[in-house]
Parts: C-alpha cells; structure tokens; sequence
C-alpha cells in the first residue's frame, strides 16, 4: 500500500482537487488520509463529500496543532504503510501515472536501498551538476542520496508533493521535528536521502498552488532565523556520513540560499523599507543570486518611488 497523508486547515477551496487527483491514481491499493487541523470553513464537508470512497480517510484534529505537528500526526499516528507522499491540501497530483510508474521505479532498483522517488526535476540541469549518477531513461536518473545531499544547493528543488518516500526509513529520523519552520519538509527529505539512493525523475507529476494563503509566503525575518537553525541540525545529522569540510561547505551554501529566498519573497510579495533595508544589510554578489532577484529588486525600489506604474 502506498499512502497520502494531506494535511489540512482551512482548505475548502481546494482539498476537493487534492483528493481527486490522489483518486486518479493508477496504483491500488492507496489510501489518502485526510488530517483536519480545526478548520472554521467547510474543509470537513468538502472531504466527507468523496467518502463513499473507502480509500478515503478522514481525521478530526481535537485542538489544532499547526501545520507542521499535522504532518508529523499523520505520518506517525495515522500511516501505516511502507510508502508515503506528503500532499498539502492546496496541491494536487497531475500525472494518473505518478504512484504506479514511481513503484514500480522504485522496486526495479532495489526497494530496500530507495530513499525516496521524486519528480518536477529539470533533468538536464541534474545531469549537468551531478558529477556521478545513473542514468535510468531519458527522464530519470539514479543518485546516492549523499550526491544529491551535498549538491542541492545548485539543484535547488525538492517538491514534497512529487516525492514518493520510504516512510520505514523516515520513521526512525525524527521526520517534521522542525516545528514552525517553513521548509520543514526539505529538513526531513534531505536527511532520508543521506540514507540511501534517489531517483529523480523530469516528470511532472504534481502542482504546486500558489495563492495568497501560501506559507511560504508569510517568511520573515524571525522565521528566516529559525530556518537558518535548522539547517544546523541537518548538518549535525549529516555529520553521521559526510566528512566535515562537506558539510561545512554544504551549510554556508544552504544558508546563503535560504536568505536569497527571503529577499525574493519579500521582493516580490512584501515590497516595503523593511525588506529594502534587510537586502541592502545582507547583498551578496555570487552565482547564488539569480537575475530575478535582482530584477525584484530594482521593480520595487521603482513602486515605491514611481508608483507601480
């Protein structure tokens, strides 16, 4: 059995896509657990609407735990199987092949050495920064989970939602520990890749929604902090496999990455002094920095002298 676990709250407006695309799936048997977080909408309508299906299983949170100690409650209190995706309840998969093709993926290189599968890769871009990797077909290579570890910050994708994982393996790694932190799910997943083997595949197989409730998009700079925080525990746990330099290396490179992301969100949907002054505090000129934030950068010192025109 492979199972989904979608964390929800607040979610009416778009649980009802998430839940449809797990039910397109070729694979059988799945199950799609459903967490509600204390909604005050109609989340819990819009789920019991699809529950004559008994693949679908919905739980009522008592008191609500926020969304990372949802994730956590699913893959720990709710889960039961061997395989899992973590589906927020404003994405939705768009391949009906995804679970079937990423099983069967997955068993074709060995189940018990896969860490995870995951999808929504520029494969040409891995090709081109990994230095060692298999390839498996046109669109999918096979990596050591320690390669793409050390390499993510030229990578610089992970979406949760197109990742199929070991959830045996994840268990004992403390999985969505990081509570509170945007990017709880990165921490997670890149410390089971140091456990084992990847396949990273160019299909696309899941959406990413934006829309104005986004997490992502509520990061400050309190929060950046606490990102930053633990992406030091990561590299503590990755000190089990990697020699220090790497990690070293790897934590100056995550961190500078992190704080490029802050000032692109911030850029481009908290235009304002506040976020001009903490770019003007932390610019660094490296490749980390792509154009776009740049670009940003220069659109909105224009709003806020010219107008957005």
């Amino acid at each position: 059995m492979v199972e989904i676990g979608i964390p929800a709250y607040n979610s009416a407006l778009y649980v009802g896509d998430a839940i449809r695309g797990c039910l397109m799936q070729q694979y059988d048997p799945i199950r799609v657990i459903v967490a509600d977080d204390c909604s005050s909408d109609n989340t819990v309508d819009a789920v019991q609407h699809f529950q004559p299906d008994k693949r679908i299983q919905l739980s009522r949170n008592e008191k609500n735990i926020g969304r990372v100690g949802n994730y956590r409650h699913i893959l720990y209190d709710l889960a039961q199987s061997d395989w899992y995706i973590n589906l927020d309840a404003d994405d939705y998969f768009v391949d009906p092949h995804f679970i079937k093709h990423g099983m069967e993926m997955i068993k074709a290189n060995g189940d018990n050495e896969i860490a995870f599968y995951q999808g929504n890769h520029n494969i040409e871009k891995l090709r081109k920064t990994l230095p060692q990797f298999t390839d498996l077909n046109d669109e999918e290579i096979l990596v050591e989970g320690k390669e793409y570890f050390i390499h993510f910050p030229q990578i610089q994708k992970n979406t949760h939602c197109a990742t199929l994982y070991n959830r045996t393996k994840a268990l004992p790694l403390n999985f969505y520990s990081a509570d509170g932190c945007l990017y709880a799910d990165f921490h997670s997943l890149s410390r089971l890749a140091l456990t084992g083997k990847v396949i990273l595949s160019s299909k696309k197989v899941a959406a990413w929604r934006q829309h104005p409730g986004n997490a992502s998009k509520t990061l400050d700079e309190s929060k950046l902090q606490k990102e930053l925080a633990a992406l030091e525990d990561v590299a503590l746990f990755a000190a089990n496999y990697l020699p220090a330099p790497e990690i070293s290396k790897w934590l100056s490179k995550m961190k500078e990455y992190y704080r490029v992301n802050f000032i692109y969100q911030h850029s481009t949907y908290a235009p304002g002094w506040v976020t001009i002054r903490y770019i003007m505090r932390n610019w660094r000129f490296n490749w980390l920095y792509p154009r776009y934030v740049f670009k940003n950068f220069l659109l909105m010192i224009r709003r806020l002298f010219i107008g957005k025109k």
